[in-house]
Protein backbone atom coordinates (compact mmCIF):
# COMPACT_ATOMS: atom_id res chain seq x y z
CA UNK A 1 0.00 0.00 0.00
CA UNK A 2 1.36 3.47 -0.72
CA UNK A 3 2.99 5.09 2.30
CA UNK A 4 0.93 8.23 1.74
CA UNK A 5 -2.46 6.52 1.77
CA UNK A 6 -4.47 7.98 4.66
CA UNK A 7 -7.37 6.08 6.31
CA UNK A 8 -10.03 8.19 4.58
CA UNK A 9 -8.46 7.59 1.16
CA UNK A 10 -8.25 3.85 1.85
CA UNK A 11 -11.89 3.89 2.98
CA UNK A 12 -12.97 5.57 -0.26
CA UNK A 13 -10.99 3.11 -2.39
CA UNK A 14 -12.44 0.19 -0.39
CA UNK A 15 -15.95 1.60 -0.91
CA UNK A 16 -15.49 1.82 -4.69
CA UNK A 17 -14.05 -1.70 -4.82
CA UNK A 18 -16.80 -3.19 -2.62
CA UNK A 19 -19.83 -1.34 -4.00
CA UNK A 20 -18.92 -0.55 -7.60
CA UNK A 21 -16.25 -3.01 -8.71
CA UNK A 22 -17.56 -6.31 -7.37
CA UNK A 23 -15.42 -6.61 -4.25
CA UNK A 24 -12.04 -8.11 -3.51
CA UNK A 25 -12.43 -11.14 -5.71
CA UNK A 26 -10.89 -12.65 -8.78
CA UNK A 27 -13.05 -13.02 -11.87
CA UNK A 28 -12.36 -14.00 -15.44
CA UNK A 29 -14.29 -13.13 -18.56
CA UNK A 30 -12.78 -14.80 -21.60
CA UNK A 31 -14.98 -12.64 -23.85
CA UNK A 32 -13.68 -9.35 -22.45
CA UNK A 33 -11.05 -7.92 -24.81
CA UNK A 34 -10.38 -5.10 -22.34
CA UNK A 35 -8.98 -7.23 -19.59
CA UNK A 36 -9.85 -10.89 -19.09
CA UNK A 37 -8.69 -11.58 -15.50
CA UNK A 38 -9.93 -8.96 -13.06
CA UNK A 39 -9.12 -8.61 -9.38
CA UNK A 40 -10.85 -6.00 -7.19
CA UNK A 41 -11.96 -4.16 -10.32
CA UNK A 42 -8.45 -4.00 -11.84
CA UNK A 43 -8.25 -5.81 -15.16
CA UNK A 44 -5.25 -7.80 -16.27
CA UNK A 45 -4.45 -5.23 -18.95
CA UNK A 46 -4.77 -2.28 -16.52
CA UNK A 47 -2.53 -4.00 -14.00
CA UNK A 48 0.14 -4.80 -16.57
CA UNK A 49 0.05 -1.31 -18.12
CA UNK A 50 0.46 0.22 -14.66
CA UNK A 51 3.27 -2.15 -13.75
CA UNK A 52 5.17 -1.45 -16.99
CA UNK A 53 4.79 2.30 -16.49
CA UNK A 54 5.93 2.14 -12.87
CA UNK A 55 8.73 -0.37 -13.47
CA UNK A 56 9.98 0.01 -17.06
CA UNK A 57 11.61 -3.14 -18.37
CA UNK A 58 9.80 -5.38 -15.91
CA UNK A 59 8.33 -8.54 -17.36
CA UNK A 60 5.93 -9.06 -14.47
CA UNK A 61 2.59 -10.41 -15.60
CA UNK A 62 -0.48 -10.52 -13.40
CA UNK A 63 -1.57 -13.90 -14.75
CA UNK A 64 1.62 -15.73 -13.90
CA UNK A 65 2.37 -14.13 -10.53
CA UNK A 66 -0.66 -12.76 -8.77
CA UNK A 67 -3.50 -14.86 -10.12
CA UNK A 68 -1.58 -17.99 -9.23
CA UNK A 69 -0.93 -16.57 -5.75
CA UNK A 70 -4.67 -16.10 -5.24
CA UNK A 71 -5.59 -19.50 -6.63
CA UNK A 72 -2.91 -21.28 -4.59
CA UNK A 73 -3.66 -19.44 -1.34
CA UNK A 74 -0.25 -17.72 -1.21
CA UNK A 75 -0.80 -15.20 1.63
CA UNK A 76 2.36 -13.17 0.89
CA UNK A 77 1.56 -12.99 -2.84
CA UNK A 78 -2.04 -12.02 -2.04
CA UNK A 79 -0.84 -9.22 0.26
CA UNK A 80 1.52 -7.90 -2.44
CA UNK A 81 -1.29 -7.95 -4.99
CA UNK A 82 -3.61 -6.07 -2.61
CA UNK A 83 -0.91 -3.42 -2.13
CA UNK A 84 -0.55 -3.15 -5.93
CA UNK A 85 -4.32 -2.69 -6.24
CA UNK A 86 -4.30 0.16 -3.70
CA UNK A 87 -1.40 1.77 -5.56
CA UNK A 88 -3.25 1.57 -8.86
CA UNK A 89 -6.44 3.08 -7.45
CA UNK A 90 -4.52 5.80 -5.62
CA UNK A 91 -1.99 6.76 -8.30
CA UNK A 92 -4.13 6.25 -11.39
CA UNK A 93 -7.49 7.58 -10.14
CA UNK A 94 -7.36 9.20 -6.69
CA UNK A 95 -4.35 11.50 -7.13
CA UNK A 96 -5.39 12.88 -10.55
CA UNK A 97 -8.91 13.62 -9.25
CA UNK A 98 -7.93 14.83 -5.74
CA UNK A 99 -8.25 18.51 -6.65
CA UNK A 100 -11.95 17.87 -7.42
CA UNK A 101 -12.58 15.71 -4.36
CA UNK A 102 -12.67 18.41 -1.70
CA UNK A 103 -16.39 18.08 -0.94
CA UNK A 104 -16.73 14.93 1.21
CA UNK A 105 -20.34 14.40 0.14
CA UNK A 106 -19.36 13.62 -3.46
CA UNK A 107 -15.67 12.70 -3.26
CA UNK A 108 -16.24 8.93 -3.36
CA UNK A 109 -18.64 9.38 -6.28
CA UNK A 110 -15.94 11.34 -8.13
CA UNK A 111 -13.42 8.55 -7.48
CA UNK A 112 -15.91 5.94 -8.68
CA UNK A 113 -16.62 7.98 -11.79
CA UNK A 114 -12.89 8.21 -12.60
CA UNK A 115 -12.45 4.46 -12.11
CA UNK A 116 -15.43 3.72 -14.35
CA UNK A 117 -14.97 6.16 -17.24
CA UNK A 118 -11.33 7.19 -16.89
CA UNK A 119 -9.74 10.24 -15.32
CA UNK A 120 -9.93 12.49 -18.38
CA UNK A 121 -13.63 11.78 -18.88
CA UNK A 122 -14.33 12.26 -15.16
CA UNK A 123 -12.61 15.65 -15.37
CA UNK A 124 -14.92 16.53 -18.29
CA UNK A 125 -17.92 15.56 -16.16
CA UNK A 126 -16.60 17.85 -13.41
CA UNK A 127 -16.00 20.69 -15.89
CA UNK A 128 -19.58 20.31 -17.17
CA UNK A 129 -20.81 20.78 -13.58
CA UNK A 130 -19.15 24.14 -13.19
CA UNK A 131 -19.91 25.25 -16.75
CA UNK A 132 -23.68 24.83 -16.47
CA UNK A 133 -26.00 26.81 -14.19
CA UNK A 134 -25.98 27.03 -11.24
CA UNK A 135 -22.19 26.84 -11.90
CA UNK A 136 -21.48 24.74 -8.86
CA UNK A 137 -20.20 21.22 -8.61
CA UNK A 138 -22.36 19.81 -5.86
CA UNK A 139 -23.56 16.24 -5.51
CA UNK A 140 -26.70 16.56 -7.62
CA UNK A 141 -25.05 18.46 -10.49
CA UNK A 142 -22.13 16.00 -10.58
CA UNK A 143 -24.45 12.99 -10.68
CA UNK A 144 -26.60 14.67 -13.35
CA UNK A 145 -23.56 15.30 -15.56
CA UNK A 146 -22.23 11.78 -14.94
CA UNK A 147 -25.59 10.39 -16.09
CA UNK A 148 -25.45 12.64 -19.17
CA UNK A 149 -22.03 11.25 -19.98
CA UNK A 150 -23.52 7.73 -20.19
CA UNK A 151 -26.46 8.94 -22.27
CA UNK A 152 -24.10 10.65 -24.72
CA UNK A 153 -21.89 7.57 -24.81
CA UNK A 154 -24.82 5.40 -25.84
CA UNK A 155 -26.05 8.01 -28.35
CA UNK A 156 -22.60 8.38 -29.91
CA UNK A 157 -22.11 4.63 -30.01
CA UNK A 158 -25.46 4.20 -31.80
CA UNK A 159 -24.26 6.68 -34.44
CA UNK A 160 -20.98 4.77 -34.77
CA UNK A 161 -22.92 1.52 -35.31
CA UNK A 162 -25.06 3.18 -37.96
CA UNK A 163 -21.94 4.43 -39.73
CA UNK A 164 -20.36 0.99 -39.41
CA UNK A 165 -23.37 -0.65 -41.06
CA UNK A 166 -24.05 1.98 -43.72
CA UNK A 167 -20.75 3.67 -44.53
CA UNK A 168 -18.08 1.16 -43.57
CA UNK A 169 -19.99 -1.82 -45.00
CA UNK A 170 -19.17 -4.04 -42.04
CA UNK A 171 -15.39 -3.42 -42.04
CA UNK A 172 -14.49 -5.26 -38.83
CA UNK A 173 -11.52 -2.95 -38.19
CA UNK A 174 -14.00 -0.10 -37.73
CA UNK A 175 -16.48 -1.96 -35.52
CA UNK A 176 -17.57 0.14 -32.50
CA UNK A 177 -17.50 -1.15 -28.94
CA UNK A 178 -20.35 -3.47 -28.09
CA UNK A 179 -22.39 -2.35 -25.08
CA UNK A 180 -24.38 -5.04 -23.36
CA UNK A 181 -27.65 -4.17 -21.67
CA UNK A 182 -26.04 -5.10 -18.35
CA UNK A 183 -23.31 -2.50 -18.94
CA UNK A 184 -25.82 0.31 -19.23
CA UNK A 185 -27.88 -0.92 -16.29
CA UNK A 186 -24.74 -1.25 -14.16
CA UNK A 187 -23.56 2.25 -15.10
CA UNK A 188 -26.85 3.86 -14.10
CA UNK A 189 -27.03 1.77 -10.91
CA UNK A 190 -23.55 3.00 -10.05
CA UNK A 191 -24.69 6.63 -10.27
CA UNK A 192 -27.90 5.90 -8.35
CA UNK A 193 -25.95 4.41 -5.41
CA UNK A 194 -24.45 7.87 -4.85
CA UNK A 195 -27.81 9.63 -5.12
CA UNK A 196 -28.98 8.14 -1.83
Amino acid sequence: MPDILFPYQKEQIDTVIAKDEGGWKLTHNANDPDGGWTYAGVTHSTFNAYWKKKYPGSNRDMVFNDVLAILNGDVKGQKELDEDVYQIYFEEYYEPMAVHMKAPIISTAILSCAVNIGVENAKKVWDACVANPPNTANGSTFLREWTRYYIHLVRDNAKAWRDFAVLDHGDLMKMPKIFRAGDLEGWFNRVERYRT
